[in-house]
């Protein structure tokens, strides 16, 4: 796909230092400020950092796959918004697929691990520079919690924007009870978390951004850590 029809060519730019396209106007500059810190500070190198590379490629990996493999359509134009280093979602098939990696911190794209992305793209998710109904699917893992509730409404907005009708959202948020949040009231391993699964009415969230939720479960396959939220743009 010519990415002149992706997306909105006077909101972005390609870096050629970087070989990474930019949005000329990030909105979140405290989320991007914070994010940035995380993955300076966070030595790739560390014992821990080394395990939750491990964890993401033997059990999230694998969870990840197997609803993307579900829920994802085989072609067309696939964004995961809040990529991170993309080692979570390596093992997606590439098809006759585009796939963009969005982040709002330009670090995790210079160093991103998943050979399938073609497009590498730094925005915030408040603001994405994708033209209306352009896109097919949307995903992420480990993002929405980092937000509000009054944030979540305008996120999910912001896709139903870009997503095409019927268009398909794919989320994986970390469940309130799970290992990782017990271990973050000791020792805090993200920036806020203000939004975990299990605080708030999913169906009035989802219902309130415009989505009919078809999917809402745990799975073992990374230790049930992320609930799997489903939905479709509603129809109008």
């Amino acid at each position: 796909m010519e990415i002149e029809n992706l997306l909105d060519q006077k909101k972005v730019y390609f870096d050629e230092n970087l070989k990474i396209w930019r949005a000329k106007n990030i909105m979140d500059e405290e989320s991007k400020k914070e994010w940035d810190e995380h993955y300076t500070k966070h030595n790739p190198d560390t014992l821990f950092q080394k395990f939750c590379s491990i964890y993401r490629r033997l059990f999230i990996s694998n969870l990840v796959k197997k609803y993307a493999d579900k829920f994802l359509p085989e072609n067309g134009i696939i964004v995961e918004a809040g990529c991170g280093t993309g080692e979570s979602s390596a093992k997606i098939p590439k098809r006759n697929r585009t796939f963009v990696a969005v982040d709002i911190s330009a670090h995790p794209l210079i160093n991103h691990r998943n050979p399938n992305v073609d497009i590498k793209l730094q925005a915030d998710i408040f603001n994405l520079p994708f033209k209306d109904n352009s896109v097919d699917a949307i995903f992420n893992l480990g993002v929405h919690e980092h937000f509000t509730w009054e944030e979540n409404i305008r996120i999910l907005n912001e896709y139903r924007r870009i997503l095409k009708p019927n268009g398909v959202l794919l989320l994986f948020w970390p469940w309130k009870y799970c290992w990782v949040e017990l271990v973050s009231k000791i020792k805090p391993l993200f920036p806020r978390s203000p939004m975990m699964f299990g605080d708030f009415d999913e169906h009035k969230l989802f219902n309130m951004a415009g989505y009919d939720l078809v999917i809402n479960e745990l799975s073992p396959l990374d230790i049930f850590i992320h609930k799997v939220i489903v939905c479709r743009v509603k129809k109008k």
